[in-house]
């Protein structure tokens, strides 16, 4: 049998990735039930994304996504809403 339900798990808002207690608990589902990919959607959210006169800065995106990394998972990124300004 093909254990699909070890592709992954999902977060939640992608702002929570920077929260330490919610990167123990990604890191406690990687190495005790195997998910592999972590799912998060508002990653071009105001949350995440903010404009800086005319240019955007992603450094909490990006943050975020080397958290993830850090811990041998892998960001599974769903890009459904950014920030007016953007669209």
């Amino acid at each position: 049998m093909r254990p699909i339900w070890r592709f992954g798990a999902n977060t939640c808002h992608a702002p929570l990735w920077l929260r330490d207690d919610l990167l123990g608990h990604i890191a406690q589902a990687r190495g005790e039930l195997g998910f592999r990919f972590f799912r998060a959607h508002d990653w071009l959210g105001s949350n995440m994304v903010r404009a800086v006169g005319a240019e955007w800065d992603f450094s909490r995106l990006h943050q975020a996504i080397d958290r993830l990394l850090a811990i041998g998972a892998k960001p599974f990124l769903n890009l459904c809403s950014m920030p007016e300004g953007m669209s």
